[in-house]
């Protein structure tokens, strides 16, 4: 149990309380409508896909996404962050300079990702669903850059808005696409010009800011952005690459069909991702400003009102669909895909697991402990690897979700004893 101190007087206690849990079950509470419907509409697209397409066929799809995933933090590097922080609406000659920054970070995402897919030895149709799909890392550049400059100017609902746009024209397209042609091919046609009109759009959107957009070569600045990063990016990386570790030793050890069948299953649980995010946006500034303040007691608090609610929101969900998955699950998953539904069953309880951690993690960042994080995340890239290394040839799929879940049991464990080990010293 955590530390507990002297009591403060009653009215300033309930006061204190109320001013830092107001605004965090506002906004945990109140829907993140583009991230929420970004993920309706492509679990949508997920149904669609499984409707149509046999499991060596959606693996290719799958492959593609995980594969353009590996890279994509190199992708940002931190310059979200630091645009948000650094950057103002006098600025604009700066933005030019983080915006050429980000211009070269993405060519070189798109090199390493093509250049790794050649590695990987991939077949050519999951290789040409790659290159299609690689206009992405281009189109969210420049949405990210949208992201930055709105944001600095108060007007981050812009790029909500276009993001809705974009991902309903998108997923509206791609569906007509299956059901009407009903090959893949088309799918990742549609994916490569709908992701290269939507970057245009953002770059012209950016053009009419009146900012500078001219390529500036100012390596002394990237790097001082960089230097800023490189602990985020370490941990984005590692992340990335143990979460992505199962599907590619899947695809080399066991083939493309166990891709599929495992992947339909792990998507009903990224599809309720959403909550992750939700909580990390609305509370990650709470305990921030609360370890500022060196207010102890109620960090301590809101870690333990939190590890309360997410459990029974995490765990109580999980169990609901373990529970319902056998009952309703085969309206939507038929034939082979009837399979995935095993793996659903015992991945879907990594999602209290994965929430909790999120607690955690988040306090870690805001006592400036971000290094240990990347401790967990290296050790848990190296159970990921070998576990599944070693399992799936003798287990298949199967034993991919239950490495996933120990994996993330073992990831709340390490990370709520770092945090209890360091936050009383940090507070001092």
């Amino acid at each position: 149990m955590f530390i507990q101190w002297s009591k403060e007087p009653l009215a300033i206690k309930i006061q204190n309380e109320e001013i830092t849990k107001r605004p965090f079950y506002l906004n945990f509470f109140s829907l993140n409508i583009s991230s929420l419907l970004n993920k309706v509409l492509h679990f949508f697209l997920f149904i669609l896909l499984i409707r149509y397409f046999k499991p060596e066929e959606y693996a290719v799809y799958t492959l593609a996404w995980t594969h353009i995933g590996l890279l994509s933090p190199l992708l940002d590097f931190g310059t979200t962050s630091y645009g948000l922080v650094y950057l103002t609406n006098q600025k604009k000659d700066k933005f030019s300079t983080l915006f050429s920054f980000r211009i070269i970070l993405s060519i070189l995402t798109f090199v390493l990702t093509l250049g790794l897919a050649i590695a990987f030895k991939y077949p050519p149709k999951t290789l040409s669903a790659i290159a299609f799909t690689s206009i992405a890392i281009f189109a969210n550049m420049l949405s990210g850059s949208l992201l930055i400059f709105s944001s600095i100017a108060n007007k981050s609902y812009i790029v909500s808005l276009v993001s809705m746009a974009f991902q309903i024209i998108l997923v509206v397209t791609l569906s007509f696409s299956i059901i009407f042609t009903k090959n893949l091919s088309n799918v990742f046609l549609f994916t490569f010009l709908l992701y290269g009109l939507y970057g245009l759009f953002n770059y012209f959107f950016l053009k009419r800011q009146k900012i500078n957009l001219n390529f500036k070569f100012d390596p002394l600045s990237w790097l001082a952005i960089a230097k800023k990063s490189t602990v985020f990016l370490l941990i984005s990386l590692l992340a990335g690459f143990y979460s992505k570790a199962d599907v590619l030793l899947l695809n080399f050890l066991k083939g493309p069909r166990e891709v599929g069948l495992y992947s339909a299953g792990y998507r009903f649980l990224d599809a309720l991702m959403f909550m992750v995010v939700a909580y990390n946006v609305s509370s990650m500034p709470i305990f921030s400003k609360l370890f500022q303040e060196k207010k102890k007691r109620l960090f301590i608090s809101k870690l333990k009102k939190d590890f309360i609610l997410l459990i029974i929101l995490g765990g109580g969900a999980a169990l609901a669909i373990n529970l319902l998955a056998p009952f309703f699950l085969p309206l939507i998953l038929k034939g082979d895909y009837l399979s995935s539904i095993k793996v659903l069953r015992v991945i879907i309880f990594a999602l209290p697991l994965i929430l909790l951690t999120s607690i955690s993690l988040n306090g870690l960042y805001a006592i400036n402990k971000a290094k240990y994080v990347i401790l967990i995340f290296a050790f848990q890239l190296i159970y990921n690897l070998s576990l599944n290394y070693l399992l799936i040839p003798i287990y298949g799929f199967i034993a991919s979700a239950w490495i996933t879940l120990t994996g993330e049991a073992l990831n709340t464990i390490l990370s709520f004893i770092i945090l209890k080990k360091f936050i009383n010293e940090n507070f001092s």
